[in-house]
């Protein structure tokens, strides 16, 4: 578990460094390196799920992650595609619907596995 953290712990840092150089706050960051950010944690999080769902002899406990992941990743993901749409229309994607995305995002990576 601690090497799948810090997997999606450098995943996150090579996308935060290679989007902006620098690393700005969040309240700096463009709705597009926002964007970004939020498919590097999903895109992360969906292999971990995919390479795990794919192991023969899986625990009780890893399928309850299994389970668990599964369900907030099909709540996550029409958000994070509806902000995708708003974002690349140029407009300016709603706070609640970002938070929510956040929020989901924040539980995603809690889960672990």
């Amino acid at each position: 578990m601690k090497r799948k953290l810090a997997l999606l712990a450098i995943v996150v840092l090579v996308i935060g460094c290679t989007t902006n150089l620098t690393m700005k706050p969040w309240s700096e960051q463009s709705p597009q390196d926002r964007l970004i950010w939020m498919m590097g944690i999903y895109n992360s999080v969906d292999a971990d799920y995919r390479s795990m769902a794919s192991m023969p002899n899986l625990t009780d406990a890893q399928k309850k992650v299994l389970q668990s992941k599964k369900q907030i990743m099909t709540k996550v993901y029409p958000l994070i595609d509806a902000y995708r749409v708003m974002v690349n229309q140029g407009g300016i994607p709603d706070p609640t619907t970002e938070q929510a995305i956040l929020t989901l995002l924040n539980e995603l990576v809690a889960v672990g596995g």
